[in-house]
C-alpha cells in the first residue's frame, strides 16, 4: 500500500522522461489516496462498532428463531449457517479495522495475517448465500431432483470444503502483503491495484452475478406456483367443495425459508451494487488518477457493503410474514417465561416474608407468656 522507496523511484527516473513522468504522476497518485485515507481514518476505525451493535443482536436472534421452529431442515440450518458467518465478519471486521486504520506497527507477519480472517469470513457468508438461493431454486424449480441431488451429506460436505478452500484462497491473496514505511502494509509479488479489484470480483462481484440469476428463476417458479395454486383455489371455489385452505407445516417452512432467501438477495443486491460499479467501472477507469474523490467512493462502498452481515434479521422481519409470526410466537413465550421468573421470584420473596412474620409472631408471644408467669 505504501509508494516506492527512494531507490526504485531514482531506477525508473534514469530510464527516461515518459518514466520520470509516470513515476511521478504514480507517486503524486499514491499521496493523494493515503492522504484521504487519513482524513477518514476515524470512520473506518469506529463505523463498525455501530454495525455490529446492530448486526450482531439481530444474527442472535435469527439463530435462535430458527432453532426453535417446529419443523426443521437442512434448509433451515443453512440459514443459521449464514448467520454464523455472518456475526463472525462482523467481529472481524470490526478487529480488522481498528487495527488496521491505527497507527500499528504490524511488521510482515501482521500485515499477511490481520485481513485474512475477515476477508475468509465474509467470503463464506456471501457464497453461502449463493448456495442456499440455489438450494431454494432446486426446492422451488425441481422439488424431485432436490432430493436426488441435494442429500444431507453432500450439503454437510459442501458447508465443509467450501469454507477450508475460501480460507484457503484468503491466505493466498494475502501472503502477498508486508510491511512498509509509516506504519503501512505493501504489496509484494503483484501490483496493489491488482489487490485492489481480484479479492472484491471473487468475493462480492460474482456472488453478486450468481445470486442474481438464482433469485430471478426463483421468482419466476414462485409466480407460476402463484398462479396455478389460485387456479386451483377457483376451480375448488366453483365445484362448491368444501376444503380449508390451509397449509402444512413444511409447505410453510419452505414459504418461509424462500422467503427469506429473497429478503437476504434483496438485501445484498442493495448494499454491494455500488461496490460492484466501483470494481468493474469506476477503478479500472481511474486506477491512474486516484483522486481523493476516486478514495471515497471506494470507501463509501465498503462501508455500505458491510451491513451485508448486519441487517439481514430486519429484512426478514419486513419481507417475511412466516419469519415475523415466529418471531411474535418466540417473544411471547419468553415473555412467558419472565413472567413465571418473576412470580416464582415473588411467591418465594412472599413466602420468605411470612415465614419471617410468623418467626417475628412467635417470638413475641413467648416473650409475652414469659413476662406473665
Amino acid at each position: 500500500m505504501a509508494y516506492q522507496a527512494d531507490s526504485s523511484v531514482l531506477r525508473w527516473m534514469k530510464s527516461g522522461d515518459n518514466a520520470t513522468n509516470l513515476t511521478w504522476a504514480k507517486q503524486t497518485d499514491e499521496r493523494v489516496w493515503f492522504k484521504a485515507i487519513d482524513d477518514i481514518k476515524p470512520y473506518l476505525r469506529n463505523y463498525m462498532w455501530l454495525v455490529c451493535g446492530f448486526g450482531l443482536p439481530g444474527n442472535f436472534l435469527i439463530i435462535a428463531l430458527i432453532l426453535r421452529m417446529r419443523s426443521r431442515g437442512m434448509s433451515s440450518y443453512l440459514i443459521v449457517y449464514l448467520a454464523v458467518f455472518d456475526s463472525l465478519a462482523l467481529i472481524a471486521k470490526l478487529v480488522q479495522r481498528n487495527i488496521f486504520y491505527s497507527n500499528v506497527r504490524l511488521e510482515d507477519i501482521g500485515c499477511k495475517m490481520v485481513s485474512i480472517p475477515e476477508m475468509s469470513c465474509a467470503s463464506i457468508a456471501n457464497w453461502t448465500l449463493v448456495f442456499i438461493s440455489a438450494e431454494r431454486f432446486l426446492t422451488v424449480c425441481y422439488p424431485l431432483q432436490r432430493q436426488r441431488w441435494l442429500t444431507d451429506f453432500r450439503i454437510k460436505l459442501i458447508l465443509i470444503v467450501v469454507p477450508l478452500f475460501l480460507t484457503g484462497y484468503a491466505i493466498s491473496l494475502n501472503v502477498v502483503f508486508q510491511y512498509e514505511t509509516k506504519s503501512r502494509c505493501g504489496t509484494k509479488y503483484i501490483k496493489f491495484y491488482q489487490y485492489m479489484v481480484i479479492p472484491p470480483i471473487t468475493n462480492i462481484v460474482a456472488p453478486f452475478i450468481v445470486l442474481l440469476i438464482f433469485t430471478i428463476f426463483v421468482l419466476k417458479s414462485i409466480r407460476s406456483v402463484s398462479k396455478k395454486r389460485s387456479l386451483r383455489l377457483k376451480s375448488v371455489t366453483s365445484l362448491k367443495e368444501p376444503r380449508k385452505n390451509s397449509q402444512s407445516a413444511t409447505q410453510e417452512m419452505e414459504n418461509t425459508l424462500s422467503n427469506i432467501m429473497l429478503a437476504a438477495a434483496v438485501l445484498f443486491f442493495a448494499v454491494n451494487a455500488l461496490y460492484c460499479v466501483y470494481t468493474l467501472i469506476m477503478f479500472p477507469v481511474y486506477v491512474s488518477n486516484l483522486t481523493r474523490s476516486v478514495t471515497f467512493t471506494r470507501y463509501s462502498a465498503l462501508m455500505i457493503s458491510d451491513w451485508n452481515h448486519a441487517l439481514n434479521f430486519y429484512v426478514y422481519v419486513l419481507f417475511s410474514e412466516g419469519f415475523r409470526a415466529n418471531l411474535l410466537r418466540m417473544m411471547r413465550s419468553w415473555s412467558c417465561c419472565m413472567r413465571m421468573l418473576r412470580l416464582c421470584f415473588w411467591s418465594e420473596t412472599m413466602a420468605v416474608t411470612d415465614n419471617h412474620a410468623q418467626s417475628n409472631a412467635n417470638a413475641m408471644e413467648q416473650t409475652s407468656t414469659s413476662s406473665i408467669v
